[in-house]
């Protein structure tokens, strides 16, 4: 409200909590012909904040991939997150859905 013409970005400072700081910013443009009437300005519809994802790679002793292993996802504190997470044929592990922070598997 009360912006004079003129070119602008929307830049997030906060993320919600759980998602990754999305710091692109969002630029839009106020023009001077307002004629008088409130001006509605849409800056973007593709502003996305993302939750964080780990992948892991179990391989076996001469480097091929290894199947069938279990693991669990740990945060900085020892707080489980994940369980039962098993190695699929390619040896990968992945788990979606991580809030910011520091984990282990």
């Amino acid at each position: 409200d009360g912006l004079a013409p003129g070119d602008y970005s929307f830049i997030e400072v906060q993320a919600p909590t759980g998602y990754v700081l999305n710091t692109e910013p969002v630029h839009f443009t106020i023009a001077a012909e307002s004629e008088e009437k409130p001006q509605l300005v849409m800056a973007s519809d593709n502003f996305i904040n993302y939750q964080g994802s780990a992948e892991l790679i179990k391989h076996d002793s001469e480097g091929q991939p290894l199947s069938g292993a279990v693991f669990k996802v740990v945060d900085k504190s020892g707080k489980t997150i994940e369980t039962n997470l098993t190695s699929d044929k390619d040896g990968k592990v992945i788990v979606d859905g991580l809030a910011p922070g520091d984990y282990s598997f």
